[in-house]
């Protein structure tokens, strides 16, 4: 009790005080806030996951609509891409490259409840089982599903009966119906918030030893010497004024008060003396008496102004050092607000070069297949050119028909006249030549038509030929852009990478200068705890002044009474030590 009741015993408390108690409440809201940000950012990988996983199955549709998979393969292609191959024993093994936490993966299920795609239990149903909490949780993973959600559940640790908080995120495609979720632990994500909670303890604990140090050391500094002046004091009360004084080589308020009991010691012993000697003259004896009361009042009103002086330097002091400590903390909000600035700047930063990367992923698609598109292009234009060939090998054709028609209705015109000539004997020919006739006119008419129709076709056949060159023109300057874009991609793939190294490069020179700014505030609350000890140990020392003054005053009273109460005097002096 001691101790603590003491001057040095009550520094050290305070200063403690002051040193743990932020100390304790900034490693609170660092431990919360780093545990938040980390779940935020783990449901934020778990969303990304199974959006990831819609685009995969979106593609894998295309094909199987375009007739390239089976709807049996197209199914298995994504659980394979998404989850990995499926093995013998009808598991899984996760290969899927997504970082889900210890405990995450990917998981399929259908609006019954039935695992489509697991690492261990598919083809088995979950519509019936329940959390430790009593819920059907699978019924509102597919729930929440339908819009896109989160659901969170307390489940039972792998392996393990430890109950802890489980997140999944999930999604519905409305075609196949099926709910592809992404779930893990959450300790998985906010395991490091341990980590932290741990080193700031102990930078806590490291802190308070060194300040216990650092303010022992000063607290000693200040409270040793007024113990030593206390045990002197006491001392003097005794009577006792041969003890040896103490000169304390310090300019504050400590070695100002050891210098004036110094000054006090010293004239009590004059004072002693000029008394014992001058008993016999008691006239000279009261004179010198008030003349040294006289000084030793001016003394200590010049005392009095140096130490109001002081006084009111340590209060200004404590002023100061209050409002510094309050622009100090002005800097540490800003600073916060930095950080958080920092924080979104590097969230934005990682979605842009997540964007970035699903832009180069459609382009290399896009790339692939305009490259198809110029092939089909190409044999397409080769059909034509070869089709363009044949009609006018065709055509040829036609024209020789054309003229054997009319050859054939020359004969048949011949054959007529021969026919008559003939008279009742040709009558038979004659019909058989009129028919022939008949059949070279129609060849001509035929021949005539299929003639038109094939200078149509050509026509047509000409403009789409054109219009393929055109086309095979446009996909080439498409392909030219798409080279073109890719290279863009590939520059601002480079600046967001440079972009992102900044920010980290920021992020670090804030933290530094947050700890610059903690080891400042904490000096200067410090200093602002020094400024006030010493404005109130000023103002002690006052207190002793003036009680000094007044036992003076009291002195010359006695002085001018000195005649009457020699003998008291006498018998007062014996009680005082100085040799």
């Amino acid at each position: 009790m001691g101790y603590i009741n003491s001057i040095r015993g009550k520094l050290t408390i305070l200063c403690l005080a002051l040193l743990l108690i932020p100390s304790a409440i900034m490693a609170i809201v660092s431990y919360t806030q780093a545990k938040s940000s980390l779940n935020t950012l783990g449901e934020t990988v778990l969303k990304n996951s199974v959006e990831t996983s819609m685009q995969l199955l979106s593609s894998v549709k295309r094909d199987f609509y375009a007739g390239n998979l089976t709807l049996e393969e197209a199914q298995e292609e994504v659980k394979t891409l998404l989850l990995g191959a499926k093995q013998n024993d009808g598991k899984r093994e996760i290969t899927h490259p997504a970082d889900l936490g210890e405990t995450g993966y990917l998981y399929i299920v259908d609006a019954n409840g039935v695992l489509l795609m697991h690492p261990t239990r598919e083809g088995e149903s979950l519509w019936e089982e329940k959390d430790t909490d009593g819920e059907y949780f699978i019924r509102e993973v597919i729930e929440q599903g339908e819009q896109g959600g989160f659901t969170k559940y307390h489940f039972a640790l792998p392996f393990s009966t430890t109950i802890a908080q489980k997140v999944v995120y999930s999604k519905t495609d409305s075609e196949w119906g099926w709910t592809i979720a992404a779930g893990t632990y959450m300790q998985d994500f906010n395991a490091p918030a341990k980590s932290i909670l741990q080193k700031i303890i102990l930078m806590l604990v490291i802190a308070i030893i060194v300040g216990i140090i650092v303010v022992s050391i000063v607290a000693r500094h200040i409270s040793s010497p007024l113990a030593r002046l206390t045990e002197r004091v006491r001392e003097v009360a005794r009577g006792n004024l041969t003890m040896p004084l103490e000169d304390l080589q310090r300019a504050d308020e400590v070695g100002s008060l050891n210098r004036n009991f110094n000054q006090m010691v010293a004239h009590l012993k004059a004072l002693i003396t000029e008394v014992e000697g001058a008993i016999s003259v008691i006239k000279d004896t009261s004179t010198n008496l008030s003349a040294v009361s006289e000084e030793t009042t001016a003394y200590g009103d010049e005392i009095v102004r140096a130490i109001t002086e002081v006084s009111t330097r340590a209060e200004q002091q404590a002023v100061s050092a209050e409002n510094t400590q309050e622009t100090s903390q002005q800097f540490a909000n800003e600073l916060k607000i930095l950080q958080d600035r920092n924080t979104v700047m590097y969230a934005s930063s990682n979605e842009m070069k997540q964007s970035n990367e699903k832009g180069v992923t459609s382009l290399q698609e896009l790339k692939t297949k305009s490259g198809e598109t110029f092939t089909i292009m190409e044999r397409m234009r080769l059909v034509f050119t070869h089709l363009t060939d044949k009609m006018q090998e065709i055509e040829t054709i036609v024209g020789t028909i054309s003229d054997i028609s009319d050859q054939t209705n020359l004969l048949a015109l011949n054959a007529s006249i021969e026919a008559a000539r003939a008279g009742e004997h040709g009558k038979g020919f004659a019909v058989v030549a009129e028919e022939v006739r008949k059949l070279a006119d129609q060849t001509v008419s035929a021949t005539d038509s299929v003639r038109t129709t094939l200078r149509g076709i050509t026509e047509e056949t000409s403009l789409v030929t054109n219009e393929m060159t055109k086309t095979y023109q446009i996909v080439q300057q498409q392909n030219q852009s798409v080279a073109y874009t890719e290279l863009a991609f590939e520059e601002l793939e480079q600046a967001v990478t440079h972009i992102v190294e900044s920010i980290d490069a920021v992020i670090a020179s804030v933290g530094a200068i947050d700890q610059s700014k903690t080891i400042m505030t904490s000096a200067i609350a410090t200093v602002a705890d020094m400024s006030e000890l010493n404005a109130a140990a000023a103002e002690e020392v006052t207190a002793s002044v003036e009680e000094q003054q007044h036992a003076i005053a009291i002195v010359t009273t006695s002085a001018n009474e000195l005649s009457d109460e020699i003998i008291a005097l006498n018998e007062a002096i014996a009680r005082f030590r100085i040799r």
